[in-house]
């Protein structure tokens, strides 16, 4: 098949799953149109903060990103519909920055093709533009950022390494996930062998400067708006209001007596006094008893990497108030699978598509195991590590409490990744390495 066929066909399959997407959204949108269908966990928060945001007299949990950004768009169309069309957009513009990305690292044509099938299959996209929840536009982000930075690498001009840092500058201010892996992406900056050391020293330095440039500012305002030079509380929140119960069930259960150290902690949260040193006493009950509270970690980033999306789905449309748990299931693994599948709902086409996310997911992290090949057979060593350090990172600080929601931060290179696992394949097939 000559270029020119395969270019159309390239065409053919971006316009083909781009009209699929819209027209899915919006048949999923008119399903249920009602406001609390749209509403899940954190989203209460988002559509109160947004109808007050001018109002606020303490600081909330969350940063006021993605608020401000709804308290525009309700500013336009007071209603959940202008949320989704919004999302639509940056679905299609992430869609967009993948085939880009992709494009950037190898020219073959296939690879296009399949990062267009493969975030076209994804559910991820499709029920998280439903819901006002920050998935989406973070994923935006992440993506936009991944794509600077691959640029810098290739052109190595300071401008585009500037850019990348800002980007993720910006994203704290939607959720500050990313908050302690600018210090990772800085030092590994300093390992791109293709420019001079005092150069890469520079870019890591001015990475540096100016991903916090956003985060100051908007640490400025709070300060004289609540009085508080800090991001927002939610870390603390996520350890110790969420992670460190359910350390106290597994103490409970393997008869582990309280000490000094779990009635320091308990103490100041039952005082709402967490400080540092709260943190430090977690950090030292780790050391402890690595079994248990390392255990309950690694398990929450399992259920980050394999979780499915189907969950969310069972939740929007049954209007649901719980998901289950693989891991409380008993049985065989199949038939621990199978409960997790259908529980939550009677309707056949949603177990349908739990069994269809399975085999997705079997089939994504085969390719990204693929493309890690490819990587390394082409020496991408730079680039194959960048990818591996921003997946493990944002499994890692799911650790707290892992859910397949949270997939949707690991997704900008898992897609990337599967997508070049298959040019990679198809390289193979015509016998030749991709460019």
């Amino acid at each position: 098949m000559n270029k020119q066929a395969i270019v159309r066909i390239d065409a053919l399959v971006l316009w083909f799953f781009v009209t699929l997407f819209c027209v899915a959204s919006l048949v999923m949108y008119y399903y249920t149109p009602g406001l609390k269908a749209h509403f899940e966990g954190d989203s209460i928060r988002y559509h109160f903060i947004a109808h007050n945001l001018l109002t606020l007299t303490r600081i909330p949990l969350e940063v006021l990103g993605y608020p401000s950004l709804l308290a525009v768009l309700y500013r336009i169309w007071d209603g959940a519909l202008i949320v989704v069309l919004a999302q639509m957009l940056l679905s299609i513009l992430s869609l967009l920055l993948i085939r880009r990305i992709v494009r950037r690292l190898t020219d073959e044509c296939a690879g296009q093709i399949a990062a267009t099938c493969f975030w076209g299959l994804n559910l991820g996209f499709l029920i998280y533009t439903q819901l006002i929840l920050i998935e989406v536009t973070l994923a935006f982000l992440l993506l936009l950022f991944v794509d600077r930075v691959i640029v810098y690498y290739q052109r190595c001009s300071l401008w585009y390494c500037m850019q990348a840092a800002f980007v993720l500058g910006v994203s704290i201010l939607f959720r500050p996930a990313a908050l302690f892996y600018a210090s990772s992406l800085a030092f590994l900056l300093l390992f791109i062998t293709k420019i001079s050391f005092v150069k890469r020293m520079l870019a890591a330095l001015v990475f540096l400067l100016v991903f916090y440039v956003p985060i100051l500012c908007y640490m400025t305002i709070n300060y004289f708006y609540f009085g508080a030079f800090v991001i927002c509380p939610v870390m603390n929140i996520n350890l110790f209001a969420i992670y460190y119960p359910k350390v106290q069930a597994a103490f409970q259960v393997h008869s582990i007596a309280p000490n000094e150290l779990t009635q320091a902690i308990e103490r100041d949260i039952a005082h709402e006094h967490i400080t540092s040193a709260t943190q430090i006493n977690l950090l030292r009950l780790w050391m402890q008893q690595p079994a248990i509270t390392v255990g309950i970690w690694l398990l929450n980033m399992v259920k980050s990497f394999v979780g499915l999306y189907q969950t969310q789905w069972k939740l929007y449309f049954e209007l649901a108030d719980k998901a289950t748990s693989y891991f409380c299931l008993s049985g065989n693994w199949l038939s621990c699978m199978a409960q997790y599948i259908y529980a939550g709902t009677m309707q056949r086409w949603l177990h349908l598509l739990g069994w269809y996310e399975l085999c997705y997911l079997i089939v994504e992290y085969s390719m990204v195991g693929c493309a890690i090949i490819g990587l390394l057979h082409r020496r991408y060593y730079w680039l194959l590590f960048f990818a591996i350090t921003f997946v493990w990172y944002f499994a890692f600080i799911t650790g707290p409490d892992g859910s397949g929601r949270f997939r949707m931060m690991m997704e900008p290179w898992l897609l990337v990744l599967a997508a070049l696992g298959i040019a990679f394949l198809v390289a193979r097939a015509h016998r030749k390495v991709p460019a």
